[in-house]
């Protein structure tokens, strides 16, 4: 019986790693930016992580859930700073509810991020996502 019980925390922990490793190669292997805004609760410059996607050479985010901080932040002020390897700078952003942008946003992150989106699309529920457009704004 210690055998077996042995055995199975062993493999129950080599898939939580595995999950954790996958997931975390998903989010954050390439085609990442770094956006700064302005903590709405604190006034403290927030740093996050996102996917993005260039279409006719408009910049696009999505908002997987409208309770994300950074989100949140966003509705406040929509100005952001942007850094990555091939953007940087001031932007101001624009969130887009309707039902063609959430397909549209969701289409553009499937097409860019392929299996990545599939797997978070497993572990996160994008059927609420927005579409945020970028716009250069200089400060």
């Amino acid at each position: 019986m210690r055998s077996f019980l042995k055995w199975t925390a062993i493999a129950l922990t080599t898939t939580v790693l595995g999950v954790a490793l996958v997931t975390y190669i998903a989010l954050e292997a390439s085609g990442v930016l770094s956006i700064e805004t302005v903590d709405h609760t604190t006034g403290a410059p927030r740093v996050t992580h996102i996917w993005y996607v260039v279409d006719n050479n408009q910049l696009f985010f999505e908002a997987g859930n409208p309770e994300n901080p950074w989100v949140k932040d966003v509705a406040i002020d929509p100005n952001v700073r942007i850094t990555s390897e091939n953007l940087a700078g001031a932007y101001q952003l624009k969130t887009d509810k309707g039902s063609a942008s959430h397909h549209r946003i969701r289409s553009l992150m499937r097409a860019k991020y392929t299996w990545r989106d599939a797997w978070i699309g497993l572990l996160f529920d994008t059927s609420k996502s927005t579409l945020i457009t970028a716009s250069p704004f200089d400060k």
